[in-house]
């Protein structure tokens, strides 16, 4: 099959089929644009995170972000995970 047959040559189409192709297209692009979830706004590191006096007053000291903070606490939390799968396996 040639490219040339893939589509319909829309110059050689009557001007009620043109209308109509125009209006099948409309519509599934409607369709496929009702299918496109719609952008959610991103909460910042500050609104997210909330930081005692004494982790503000280590960031200012350290110059670190609030995104050096959440990565920081992911990692706990990884370890403390890791810790208790190790402790389960140890008591089986």
């Amino acid at each position: 099959m040639q490219f040339e047959q893939l589509f319909t040559d829309f110059m050689s189409l009557t001007e009620a089929e043109q209308e109509q192709f125009f209006t099948q297209y409309k519509l599934k692009r409607n369709i496929d644009l009702d299918k496109v979830p719609e952008r959610t706004s991103k909460k910042s590191l500050k609104e997210t995170l909330q930081f005692t006096e004494e982790e503000l007053a280590l960031m200012k000291t350290l110059g670190l972000k609030p995104k050096d903070l959440k990565a920081l606490k992911a990692v706990e939390i990884e370890n403390d995970l890791e810790e208790e799968e190790d402790l389960l396996d140890g008591d089986n």
